[in-house]
């Protein structure tokens, strides 16, 4: 079987996540696709968190996009800060049987010889990102992964994608300022922001 994990801060998650999900649901074909909000993110500055139930609520919203979604509150439970190598063998002892796929976004994929025991990682996992549509991204990306990272071509998988120009952190900033983010998450989504009144103050 085929398990794939997203993982992030989901602050909130948005159309963006969506889109890499999709891709991936498409070329991969997994059995299962795990969302896995961070209780604290690792490698950046948790800027206006909304609370764990919140963002566990969110992700949720997105499981009737396709059944195979689900949603984990691994790192959650295990409270503070959590690295990938470590959540990657938690999930190879849960699916000893399954071949792990681990989706990232392709400035993450950039930055992977930074984290925490990139060894561990891709000895678990087959790595997944996207790049724009410019044979320089994917060339730069391949080169990457070989030169930097010392990945051979099965260790990874590179999925063209239209850029969706979106981040969590504007949508908090537009929320702030009362704009309008319905184009830009799902309706699901947008929902639980205005019942909880996120992202306001």
């Amino acid at each position: 079987m085929k398990t794939a994990i997203l993982g992030g801060t989901f602050n909130p998650v948005h159309n963006g996540h969506l889109n890499l999900m999709r891709i991936f649901l498409e070329k991969i074909n997994p059995d299962r696709l795990i969302l896995l909000p961070c209780c604290i993110p690792p490698h950046k500055q948790a800027e206006n968190l909304a609370g764990t139930r919140q963002r566990l609520e969110m992700c949720c919203a997105l499981s009737g996009v396709d059944s195979r979604i689900t949603v984990s509150d691994y790192e959650i439970i295990n409270g503070g800060k959590n690295y990938t190598a470590d959540t990657l063998e938690f999930f190879k002892r849960l699916y000893p049987q399954d071949k792990l796929y681990l989706i990232v976004g392709s400035d993450m994929f950039m930055s992977l010889n930074e984290w925490r025991d990139p060894q561990r990682i891709f000895k678990n996992a087959v790595i997944c990102a996207t790049y724009r549509n410019h044979i320089d991204d994917i060339e730069k990306m391949r080169a990457y992964a070989r030169n930097v990272l010392g990945l051979g071509e099965d260790s990874y998988i590179l999925c063209e994608s239209e850029p969706f120009e979106v981040s969590s952190t504007q949508i908090r900033d537009m929320v702030r300022a009362g704009e309008d983010i319905s184009a830009l998450v799902p309706k699901s989504v947008l929902d639980i922001i205005e019942k909880e009144g996120l992202y306001r103050d």
